[in-house]
């Protein structure tokens, strides 16, 4: 069973402080529970709950939003927001109020994220929230981690420690203040931030999967795709981690992506085939292809707007295709519209930013390997990563809501936060 410890919130995000008794216990259903002390779960399956008792519930609610009216700083506030200790990429850059420029991304280096609790083993998990100035960081380590985003102190939020737990991937749900978290095991976790319990599931529920390792949650937080064996997913509604299909791909299923409208669900195979399906149509595939140049299949992710649809492969090559030709035409074969071979080694992450001007892809196969690519002309960035500067493995990347913020995580534990002065917001 997993224990719990060394959790606490900072009065800057939740507006006061609040103290936790760790617990292991577990308690019955059947046994009496006040009406404040109600679980935010149960694990029909099982019978039983693990508490997480608080002394004082966080005011996690009151925690700083995105403002999506929020103005376009001034270049002299811009400096200000990130004054800190380390230097500028550029230092003769402005803060863009057009389209992305082509030629060089104008960068600036911020502290850290995870500067105030370094992980001690290899990052796993690293997440912007999608509502909040907040970002998740896990690892190896078995530690969940909080942080306020702010590009100066990055506070500590909170810190959740989970014995013989290695955090091996988590995930906000969006909107049910929960964070999802999975490790080698078909154990795996619900943190919920606002009552700071933590519910374990000691199986996929109605599921006969062996290991709960790699999942992707929907923009809207309805859905929770999870990796099956033998070529299985599993799509579970996340509000009770109800089995609502279960999709049978030809070979093992190696990553999965909602659609930013949760309409799509797109899934790559071992052997680099890229499957489409229609969330309301499932478990019927609409489109199914082979990735051209793929020897294995990597990664997947659809932009934004639904007009890229990104496949990566272990070679290192990320493919674009044209991902609405792909919904309205059958086709045994389809050429991408564009192909990257600035890698060499197993791409593992694909981002693009909100505005669909911006696509991160990284390797973390290879020493500083990951690129960023202008979406607008589909070149690379030559200013990224920084030259003579190494961060070593390169394990996760992601860009904030609003695109103002890209980390990166390393096998080393740490965490690298930069500003993307052209983006004004979080």
């Amino acid at each position: 069973m997993a224990k719990y410890a060394d959790q606490r919130l900072e009065e800057a995000v939740f507006g006061g402080k609040a103290d936790f008794l760790p617990s292991t216990r577990k308690r019955a259903i059947s046994d009496t529970v006040s009406e404040s002390e109600q679980p935010a779960w149960l694990d029909e399956d099982e019978g039983q709950i693990s508490q997480f008792e608080n002394i004082s519930k966080p005011t996690w609610v009151k925690a700083k939003k995105i403002d999506d009216n929020e103005k376009i700083r001034s270049p002299s506030n811009e400096d200000e927001l990130l004054a800190t200790d380390t230097p500028d990429f550029i230092t003769d850059g402005v803060l863009q109020t057009g389209k992305l420029p082509k030629s060089t991304l104008i960068v600036k280096a911020c502290r850290d994220l995870n500067y105030q609790r370094r992980n001690e083993l290899q990052v796993t998990a690293l997440k912007f929230h999608p509502e909040k100035h907040l970002a998740l960081v896990g690892g190896h380590d078995r530690r969940l981690n909080l942080f306020n985003v702010d590009g100066q102190t990055n506070s500590e939020a909170a810190s959740v420690y989970f014995e013989d737990f290695p955090i091996e991937y988590a995930e906000f749900i969006r909107s049910r203040n929960l964070v999802m978290l999975t490790s080698f095991t078909k154990e795996f976790f619900m943190y919920n931030m606002e009552t700071c319990q933590v519910i374990p599931f000691s199986e996929l529920p109605g599921t006969n999967c062996r290991e709960v390792r790699y999942f992707t949650v929907s923009t809207c937080g309805v859905y929770v795709a999870i990796q099956g064996a033998s070529g299985v997913a599993y799509v579970m509604l996340s509000r009770n981690m109800q089995l609502i299909s279960k999709l049978q791909l030809n070979d093992i299923v190696v990553a999965m992506h909602f659609s930013a409208d949760s309409q799509f669900l797109n899934c790559i195979d071992v052997q680099g085939f890229v499957y489409v399906y229609e969330v309301r149509s499932m478990p019927r595939c609409l489109r199914r292809f082979r990735d051209v140049g793929s020897i294995h299949g990597s990664c997947i992710s659809l932009s934004p707007d639904q007009s890229i649809l990104a496949a990566a492969s272990y070679n290192g090559i990320l493919n674009f295709y044209d991902f609405q030709s792909i919904r309205n035409e059958t086709c045994k074969e389809y050429k991408p519209i564009k192909v990257f071979k600035n890698l060499f080694t197993n791409i593992n992450c694909v981002k693009f930013n909100h505005t669909n001007e911006l696509c991160a892809y990284s390797s973390h196969s290879d020493q500083t390997s990951y690129k960023m690519i202008h979406l607008g002309t589909l070149s690379v960035f030559s200013n990224m990563p920084e030259r003579n500067k190494d961060l070593g493995y390169v394990t996760k990347l992601d860009i904030s809501p609003n695109s103002k913020y890209f980390a990166a995580s390393t096998k080393a534990g740490r965490v690298y936060l930069y500003s993307l002065s052209h983006f004004s917001s979080y």
